[in-house]
C-alpha cells in the first residue's frame, strides 16, 4: 500500500505539486493543531486534493475536500477546504497490510473538523482482493449490503449489459422487447434483435425471460444444433417448455399465446405418474342405490340412445367439442360410475327375470 501511495507522490510531485515542510505555502483552517515537517506532513494538488499520514492509526490516506487537521495519539480530525462544507471522501489505507477504506463524510454547510470515525464506509477493498459494498468485511470478490446492483438496458460496445456467474450463467436485460432474463448457455448479442449465442456449441440453452411490465416468465429451451451461431430468441428452433403467465396460471410445452381460460395448469403433451389424486366436487354417485333413485327402465333407456346417441348424464361429443375438447376428468370419473352402478341395477333385473322364467319353464316340465 505504501509502494502505492509513494507512486502517486511522485507523480503528483512532477506535476508541480505544492509540498510544505516548514513553512506555509497553502493555506491551513485556522486554529489547526497540523504540525508541518512532523510526521504528519502531507500533500496538495489543487484546491481539494490531500496525501498523508495520520498518527492515530497510522495509515496513509487521501483526502478529497478532507484535509487532517489534527492527528493526536487518540483521534483524527478532518476539515473541508470547500468554505460550505458539503461531502469528503477520505481513502484509507491499511496501516500494516493492503486494505483500501473508502470512507465518506459529511460537512454539513461548516468548515468545522469531524472526527474520522463518523465516516461512512462506503466502499472496502480488503486485503484478500474482496470488494464490499456497504459492507467492510466483504467475503466474496464482491459483496453489497443493505442495497440493489442495477444494469442498463440490451447491449452496449458489442458486449451484453449483464452478470455472469462462472462459464455458462448470465443475468441481464433485453433491449428489444424489454425484458430481463436469466440465461444458461446463452450470451445475448449486441444487435437489436434478441437473439443469444451458446458458449458450448454442442449443448443446448436456456433462457428464463420475464416480461416487460408483468410478472409473467417464460423458459425457453434454444437448440444451437452443433453451431456457434446466433439464435432468435422467438424462432422455431426455441421451444417454450415452461410458462408461468401475469396470471400465476402454468403451462408446459404450451404454445405461445395459448389460451389458459380458466385452467390453472396446462400441459401440452402426455403426463407420467405413479398416482393422480382429483378431489371430487359433486357427492360419488351411490346415490343410485338410493330407494327413491328412478332408474330408467330399458325401454326409455333405449329410446333416449336412438334419440341422444349419448347415455343420459353423460357429456355428448359435441359438448366436449364446445369446450375446447376438454373434460372434467373428477365429474367424468363420478358420471361413469354413475353408468356402472345402474348398470349393476340392471344385471340384477335381468337376473331376477332370468330366474323367474325358469321357474316357470320348470313348472310347465311338471
Amino acid at each position: 500500500m505504501k509502494k502505492i501511495l509513494f507512486s502517486v507522490l511522485v507523480i503528483l510531485i512532477s506535476s508541480n505539486l505544492v509540498f510544505s515542510q516548514s513553512s506555509n505555502n497553502f493555506p491551513i483552517p485556522t486554529g489547526s493543531a497540523y504540525v508541518l515537517g512532523g510526521a504528519n506532513s502531507y500533500y496538495k494538488a489543487g484546491a481539494y486534493l490531500t496525501m498523508g499520514n495520520s498518527n492515530f492509526g497510522g495509515f496513509p490516506y487521501l483526502g478529497f475536500n478532507s484535509l487532517l487537521t489534527t492527528s493526536s495519539s487518540t483521534n483524527n480530525l478532518f476539515s473541508p477546504y470547500y468554505t460550505s462544507g458539503g461531502a469528503g471522501l477520505v481513502i484509507r489505507g491499511d496501516a500494516a497490510g493492503s486494505g483500501l477504506h473508502f470512507m465518506q463524510g459529511n460537512y454539513g454547510s461548516s468548515q468545522n473538523p469531524i472526527d474520522f470515525t463518523t465516516f461512512y464506509e462506503a466502499l472496502t477493498l480488503n486485503p484478500n482482493g474482496n470488494f464490499g459494498i456497504n459492507n467492510n468485511n466483504p467475503n466474496y470478490k464482491l459483496q453489497v449490503s443493505n442495497g440493489a446492483i442495477a444494469i442498463d438496458n440490451g447491449v452496449t460496445n458489442s458486449l451484453p449489459n449483464c452478470f455472469r456467474a462462472g462459464q455458462y450463467l448470465t443475468i441481464g436485460h433485453t433491449s428489444t422487447g424489454n425484458s430481463p432474463y436469466f440465461s444458461f448457455n446463452a450470451v445475448l448479442n449486441s444487435n437489436s434483435a434478441n437473439t443469444f449465442t451458446p458458449t458450448y456449441a454442442a449443448g443446448s440453452g436456456l433462457v428464463i425471460l420475464g416480461e416487460a411490465g408483468a410478472s409473467g416468465l417464460h423458459f425457453r429451451k434454444i437448440n444451437y444444433g452443433g453451431s456457434s451461431s446466433a439464435v432468435d430468441i422467438t424462432s422455431s428452433s426455441v421451444t417454450e417448455v415452461f410458462t408461468i403467465n401475469s396470471g400465476g396460471q402454468i403451462g408446459i410445452n404450451t404454445p405461445t399465446g395459448y389460451n389458459f381460460g380458466t385452467l390453472a395448469l396446462a400441459v401440452e403433451g402426455k403426463i407420467g405418474a405413479r398416482e393422480v389424486i382429483v378431489s371430487a366436487n359433486t357427492p360419488i354417485a351411490d346415490y343410485v342405490f338410493d330407494k327413491d333413485y328412478k332408474l330408467k327402465s330399458l325401454d326409455s333407456l333405449e329410446t333416449y340412445i336412438e334419440k341422444n346417441k349419448h347415455l343420459p348424464n353423460i357429456p355428448s361429443a359435441q359438448d366436449v367439442k364446445d369446450a375446447n375438447n376438454t373434460i372434467n376428468l373428477g365429474d367424468m370419473n363420478n358420471k361413469l360410475l354413475e353408468k356402472i352402478e345402474e348398470l349393476t341395477l340392471y344385471v340384477i333385473q335381468l337376473k331376477k327375470e332370468n330366474e323367474e322364467i325358469k321357474k316357470a319353464i320348470e313348472e310347465k316340465k311338471n
